[in-house]
């Protein structure tokens, strides 16, 4: 039986033969001192003072035996010998006690044994420690081993008192720390959860065997800021109910936090809440919704005890419409045999996170993914923030109209036979598409506002339609249709100016039929 002792002991040869042989018959007999000790009748005594010489000489002892190698740790010679007590043991006697001269089980599994489950505020340290287990093939605890604790999900540290010689960690706490294992096998650590609430993840491992995983939970701090989630800045017609106002409650970490009371007050303007008070929800969001009975701007405060109020705006108006009169098309006779479109009205309103854009026309109109006679192409102008001084010239400017709008996007009717309409920016960039819908002489777009720059639905607009070899009426024929809430016209401000240089006209085949190709927006 080969004994590779660590250190330079030749004097004491017998002194560690005896060490190693009690403690590996420790451990062959699950830990049963008697067992160890029983079969042996010699013994040996050594003063304390050169026991504690010898320790201190070697931290460890490294001991292989029958091919499986182990340290036996200072401290666990030294309680062994407390009593001063020494067994010889001889190496036959250690393969007896061993059974079949194979020796002892190196680790095997690794279990948990407490703190799993738990739960706690965010950013805490969790009430108990967790701890595993360390055993081999016959279910015995093995000691001396290197566990690594670590987090997995959810941020948070790992921390221990006792600590092994690769700590990451230490009592300090980081994110993995390692601990060897005591004489039963055992490890333990301390868990400060993550600043995330929800479930949270560490794991327990050694190498070589797979690791025991830690689960926790992780719930909100106490309540910190009240703020707007989502419906600020929004309009809607008079008298219809708005998107929700809804605001989160949030602690320090922007955690939502559930069950707080949230109170609703109409601060400017007149209305009717859905509710006057509402209770956060696992998000920590809680809502209500506005009916304004007055036209221009209103206001809702949202209040949560003592945090800071979350202020949402809103604008009430009418549905914006321009008629334009019936027989105004300008065809030239290039559209023989074809159907000119002619508007006669115009009319928009901003519903639900939505611009809805209605057209009428005094015949049928169609896509030209039904094709026919009555096929409309055409452009319609989008100034979302109402400013002529900001975006491109219009569409409608370029094919000769006087909008003097600054147009930030525009749609196309022309959808390549899709029956998918795209929208662009003011550089031509495709930000979206969206359907529509025709009606007989009809035709009806909902835009959402999330691809005119998430605007509160007050534009300004203007078209301009034709069949597929020319434009054939504008509306309106001078100015725009304005959504602003004390006006639904404004005159024309005068064509602005894009470039110093006269533009040549373009050609509107070309440009009704421009194939757009939708792009990731980055």
């Amino acid at each position: 039986v080969p004994l590779e002792l660590g250190g330079a002991f030749q004097d004491e040869t017998h002194f560690l033969v005896a060490v190693a042989a009690a403690v590996f018959t420790y451990f062959c007999h699950g830990r049963n001192l008697s067992a160890a000790l029983g079969p042996f009748k010699r013994r040996a005594r050594l003063a304390p003072s050169r026991l504690l010489d010898l320790i201190a000489s070697r931290f460890y002892l490294q001991v292989s035996i029958c091919g499986t190698s182990t340290r036996v740790r200072g401290s666990q010679v030294l309680a062994m010998f407390r009593t001063r007590s020494i067994p010889l043991l001889s190496a036959f006697a250690l393969l007896a006690a061993c059974g079949n001269g194979t020796g002892p089980d190196g680790p095997a599994s690794v279990g948990g044994i407490s703190g799993n489950s738990q739960t706690a505020t965010v950013a805490t340290v969790l009430p108990n420690p967790i701890a595993v287990r360390v055993t081999d093939s016959g279910g015995g605890g093995v000691a001396g081993v290197d566990v690594t604790f670590e987090t997995q999900t959810g941020g948070g540290s790992i921390a221990a008192d006792r600590v092994g010689e690769l700590s990451a960690g230490g009592r300090g706490g980081l994110a993995r720390v390692v601990v060897t294992t005591d004489s039963d096998g055992e490890a333990e650590a301390s868990w400060t959860l993550g600043q995330t609430a929800g479930e949270q993840e560490a794991t327990a491992t050694v190498t070589g065997i797979s690791p025991f995983t830690f689960t926790a939970t992780a719930t909100p701090d106490a309540a910190a800021s009240l703020d707007v989630a989502s419906g600020d800045d929004q309009a809607g017609l008079l008298g219809s109910p708005l998107s929700p106002h809804v605001a989160k409650v949030s602690d320090r970490f922007g955690n939502g936090v559930p069950g707080v009371s949230v109170a609703w007050a109409i601060t400017v303007g007149t209305g009717a809440l859905s509710a006057m008070s509402s209770t956060s929800d696992a998000l920590g969001e809680a809502s209500t919704t506005l009916t304004p009975t007055q036209l221009g701007a209103s206001e809702v405060t949202a209040t949560a005890g003592s945090l800071a109020p979350a202020i949402f705006e809103a604008v009430a108006v009418t549905t914006a419409t321009i008629l334009d009169p019936a027989g105004d098309e300008f065809s030239t006779g290039a559209s023989a045999g074809l159907v000119p479109p002619d508007i006669t009205r115009l009319t928009a309103w901003p519903s639900a996170g939505n611009l809805m854009v209605v057209i009428d026309f005094v015949n049928d109109v169609k896509l030209d993914v039904v094709g026919g006679p009555n096929e409309v192409y055409g452009f319609l102008d989008i100034d979302a923030d109402q400013n002529p001084a900001t975006g491109t010239q219009a569409r409608t400017d370029e094919f000769g109209g006087s909008t003097g709008m600054g147009m930030d996007f525009w749609v196309q009717l022309w959808t390549a036979g899709s029956g998918v309409m795209s929208i662009a920016d003011s550089n031509g960039v495709v930000v979206g598409t969206f359907t529509s819908e025709v009606s007989a002489n009809v035709l009806r777009m909902v835009i959402p506002l999330s691809l005119i720059g998430g605007d509160e639905g007050l534009v300004d607009l203007a078209m301009l339609v034709g069949t597929s070899q020319e434009e054939t009426d504008i509306a309106p024929d001078t100015g725009v249709l304005s959504m602003a809430p004390d006006r639904v016209t404004r005159a024309a401000e005068g064509r602005r100016p894009v470039s110093s240089v006269a533009e040549p006209r373009l050609d509107w085949k070309e440009a009704a039929a421009q194939l757009l190709i939708p792009v990731e927006r980055r």
